[in-house]
């Protein structure tokens, strides 16, 4: 009896060896391709920075999430630059878009400085692989 069993799992150990060798480890980054806003579009204080993407992955997707800095080119106006707090949205599956998502808060403060700023977006999938696209938009 005992025998049938060493046999048994003499047989199953290199079948589940294998099973395991087909387990691709996920390498690729996610990729994020943006629809909203294009390059340079140009924003004016009070109204909305809006956003619209498709996020895809080999695997499987998790997240991605918003950074606005101000630009490099130099800013008019006395007012602080806009520093909202980084933004997060879950993702699912392969493929996931966000659209007409309003980004921060609903209006663009009217007190924060004009001028360059770049809206980052880092996608992350589960096996915490990134990829990092970056838009250059003005406000006024």
């Amino acid at each position: 009896m005992i025998k049938k069993y060493i046999i048994g799992i003499m047989f199953l150990v290199p079948l589940l060896a294998a099973c395991e060798k087909d387990k691709l480890e996920d390498t690729m980054p996610p990729e994020a391709v943006v629809s909203l806003p294009t390059d340079n579009t140009v924003y004016i204080r009070g109204n909305t920075l809006m956003f619209t993407g498709e996020f895809t992955d080999d695997v499987e997707l998790k997240e991605c999430t918003f950074y606005l800095t101000q630009g490099l080119k130099a800013t008019r106006g006395w007012d602080d630059p806009w520093e909202p707090v980084p933004q997060t949205f879950p993702l699912s599956g392969k493929e996931d878009s966000l659209v007409e998502q309003f980004l921060f808060e609903l209006a663009i403060p009217a007190d924060i400085k004009s001028g360059d700023y770049i809206l980052s977006i880092l996608t992350v999938d589960k096996a915490l692989n990134y990829s990092t696209t970056e838009i250059p938009i003005m406000i006024k």
